[in-house]
């Protein structure tokens, strides 16, 4: 991965003067720059035919029009003969960095217009954004001619103030540029391109604007007839922070928390650095240096989900009489820990009440989940339970062929019923004891 690189806050503007000519050098985008290259553009005012702002309009109390909007204008009268170039001031606002395209028109694009000059650069928001054309273009003094705005980054906003503050001109926004009386976006332009003014960079450039692109000082010398000037910045490069995050498998229900290195602060797709997915997700994680310089591509934490075992438990009886046994069996995992201690599949239990048991089965990737089986128990106040009284109950002859003698001993059958079948259910003999 390549490193990305911003330009420092070392970078301010620069101004020396003399008698007859000032030069200054301004950066676009200011500082801090991240991950572009700024353009630094040479202007020279003064005697000879120098850079100057031919018109000013300062005002900026708004977000006038994103580009989002598209067909963005601004009409203006020129006071000079020639205009070398145009800026306009983005509002201050997060949208971050894109390009700024603008061109001159003689009438707006929808009514015939043709176009003259037309530049881009680099755009930050909260600043001026200047575009200088390759060569001065000739215009006529009075007559409206009308700026064009085109930007890449569709939330960036161009500033402006709807009290007026250009009478000579107005805005447009909107598709078929549409017409905004009384407003005016914050615009200049730049006129007075005499050819006698001639620019020399360290860089062995000659033209009004240069690319910085590396470490190092980065002088420009103008001269306007005997009027000789330099200006001197210094810049910075500073990489990008590499962003590395772990990735890992989790069971469903489970967390999973996120471990970012390489910068000092982060932003988690998740919201933050723990998370809990319900199937496998894979979550980005940016991250900001010391130089407030974000990572150029996100960190990516791969988390694969495993679903849960379906832990089942059978019991051999659903229903006991005290003192007997029923056999547990679980099914749908791995290995097994239930409540009585025992870590088989099978276990006995001989509850003396309803009881409930768990079992927690474990699959082959550690995942857990627990069953609950209630065994019931009950005292089964029957023949089998009498038997153990002091009594006794006698049916001969065995076989029988005409009679059935039943004799009881010992027992109480008030409110008893004995009933009598056949091997086929039916009933032979019913007889109720009331007393």
């Amino acid at each position: 991965m390549k490193n990305l690189y911003f330009i420092s806050a070392l970078f301010l503007f620069t101004s020396l003067s003399k008698a007859q000519c000032t030069l200054t050098i301004s950066q676009n985008p200011p500082p801090p720059v991240c991950n572009v290259s700024p353009t630094l553009t040479a202007i020279v005012a003064g005697g000879g035919g120098g850079l100057v702002i031919d018109q000013n309009q300062t005002v900026n109390t708004t977000c006038m029009a994103n580009f989002s909007q598209q067909d963005l204008a601004q009409s203006f009268v020129p006071t000079a003969t020639t205009i070398c170039g145009a800026g306009i001031n983005l509002a201050n606002n997060v949208a971050g960095v894109g390009t700024v395209t603008i061109s001159l028109w003689t009438n707006l694009p929808t009514l015939g217009g043709v176009m003259l000059a037309t530049g881009t650069v680099v755009s930050n928001p909260n600043t001026w954004v200047d575009v200088m054309w390759p060569s001065a273009v000739t215009v006529t003094i009075g007559t409206t001619y009308f700026l064009v705005f085109e930007g890449s980054n569709g939330a960036q906003c161009v500033g402006g103030s709807t009290s007026n503050p250009y009478p000579g001109g107005n805005v447009y926004a909107n598709l078929g540029f549409n017409a905004f009386a009384g407003f005016d976006y914050t615009f200049r332009t730049y006129s007075g391109c005499s050819p006698s003014a001639t620019f020399l960079w360290s860089t062995g450039s000659t033209s009004t604007a240069i690319t910085a692109t590396a470490n190092g000082v980065y002088n420009v010398t103008v001269t306007v007839g005997a009027c000789t000037n330099t200006a001197v910045q210094s810049i910075t490069i500073n990489p990008s922070p590499t962003i590395t995050v772990n990735s890992g498998t989790i069971c469903a229900s489970q967390s999973f928390t996120i471990i970012a290195s390489g910068a000092i602060t982060y932003t988690f797709s998740g919201g933050g650095p723990v998370v809990s997915p319900t199937t496998t997700t894979s979550y980005s994680v940016t991250g900001t240096n010391t130089f407030a310089c974000v990572s150029a591509s996100p960190g990516i934490s791969n988390i694969t989900v495993n679903p849960l075992p379906i832990v089942s438990v059978a019991s051999t009886s659903s229903l006991l009489c005290t003192g007997q046994t029923a056999t547990l069996t679980a099914n749908g995992a791995n290995t097994y820990s239930w409540s009585t201690g025992a870590t088989t599949t099978v276990i006995a239990v001989s509850p003396t009440i309803t009881t409930s048991y768990s079992v927690q089965g474990t699959d082959l990737n550690g995942c857990k989940k627990v069953s609950v089986i209630t065994q019931s128990v009950s005292t089964c106040a029957g023949i089998q339970q009498l038997g153990n009284q002091n009594s006794e109950i006698k049916v001969y002859p065995n076989p029988v062929n005409d009679k059935l003698y039943i004799e009881i001993v010992g027992l109480d059958l008030k409110n008893t019923r004995l009933i009598l079948t056949n091997p086929l259910g039916q009933i032979l003999l019913q007889v109720n004891f009331n007393k």
